[in-house]
């Protein structure tokens, strides 16, 4: 994982398992949801935190500014590192 530096100040991390579908599927039943299951993975869910985009920001948009926040601490590259198996 490379911290980029700004915009990103800090980072926090969430382990979290991941699914890979295995095959194309559509308005699929519960019934029948595993058989689409490839198998699972561990994956490491990186977020930037203490954003400083560089920018103004128009108060009147808080939810607006709060979700490209969120987004901003997503995208970095090597923020969501998975495997190195699946089982």
């Amino acid at each position: 994982i490379r911290i980029p530096g700004a915009p990103v100040i800090a980072t926090d991390y969430e382990g979290e398992l991941g699914v890979v579908i295995g095959r194309r599927g559509h308005r699929i039943s519960e019934a029948d949801a595993m058989q689409y299951v490839a198998g699972y993975f561990p994956l490491n869910d990186v977020s930037g935190r203490k954003l400083d985009p560089g920018m103004d920001r128009d108060p009147a948009q808080a939810a607006r500014n709060g979700y490209f926040d969120w987004l901003i601490g997503k995208w970095p590259d090597t923020f969501c590192p998975i495997g190195p198996w699946m089982v």
